[in-house]
Formats: C-alpha cells, structure tokens, sequence
C-alpha cells in the first residue's frame, strides 16, 4: 500500500503505544508522551518541517485556531517530533492493554517489571519496540518502523520518553 509521509507521521504518534500481556507497571493519570524521530532518507523530518512551516505561514487567526484543535487532542508538534497527552486509567493498567492505532496489531514478545519488548503490523508499516520503565511514573522507549511511503521502504527510528504529569486528566 502507498502511503504518504504525512499519514506515516501520524503513525508514527501511535507506533510506542504501550500494550501489555499483563497489568503495567504505571500509576493512572495525566500522561505526556514526548518522540523524536529518525528517518534513513530524512524525508520523514522534511515532510514535518513543512507542515511545522506551512502552519507558521498561516494568519494568526488561522494558525491560533489549528494549535488549539492540536492542544484539545492533547498534542504538540516540535521541530522532529512532538508530544501527546493521554489519560491512562486504572482500568487501563489493570488491563494491560492502552490505547492503540486503529488497524495495528500487537504482539508482547517479553515483559518484567521493568521492560517489555513487542512487536507490531500496522496498515502499511510494520516495527519492534522496548520499552524500559523508570518507576511508576516514566518509561523511555524506541521503536524501529519499515514502512512503505509514497512506493519505497523507509525505515526510521523513534525514541519517545513517557512521564506522569499529575492525578488530572482533564486538559
């Protein structure tokens, strides 16, 4: 399937969402998951730079209103990644199971306590990612993706940092 970069960046949100075989290791709360990403070709980073430049260029109004239906989904772009914000509820941890891609599947190739490897297919792209966990309040994860973008394999590496930043979950 040909897929473009923009739609490859939204995937790439989504690529280190946690799915658990068991409950996590996490307290329930507000959660900011922060990523950087690198593609072999750097396509990936110029396609951002041009949304992030195309979105500068807009009248203020325009430019106001697009960054606050970004902060009411809980995201912000940045230069080369962004940050998310995700409730994760007890439930959620009980399950094991977060929040994940539409049309992605998941497979938990090992977990502890303290880290868990899997592995993932998505429409389009597929990937292998750790994450180690750093008490119940942070974890740091990469994901390494293959996809295949506008006709040709790209593969790109994405390391994201995940902290709790408080009981609230409305933003």
């Amino acid at each position: 399937m040909k897929k473009s970069l923009v739609a490859f960046s939204g995937l790439v949100l989504f690529s280190m969402q946690l799915v658990a075989a068991e409950p996590l290791p996490l307290r329930p709360g507000l959660w900011e998951h922060s990523f950087t990403m690198k593609s072999e070709s750097g396509r990936v980073e110029a396609a951002m730079t041009e949304m992030q430049r195309q979105l500068a260029g807009l009248p203020p109004a325009q430019r106001k209103m697009m960054e606050d239906m970004l902060a009411g989904q809980g995201l912000s772009m940045r230069p080369g990644g962004g940050t998310v914000q995700v409730c994760l509820t007890k439930e959620d941890i009980d399950r094991g199971a977060l929040p994940q891609e539409e049309g992605c599947t998941h497979e938990v190739l090992e977990q502890t306590r303290e880290r868990m490897r899997l592995r993932f297919v998505c429409e389009g792209a597929t990937g292998e990612g750790e994450v180690v966990f750093h008490g119940p309040d942070a974890y740091i994860g990469v994901t390494t993706l293959r996809a295949d973008i506008d006709g040709e394999t790209e593969t790109m590496v994405v390391n994201q940092t995940g902290k709790r930043i408080g009981d609230d979950c409305a933003k």
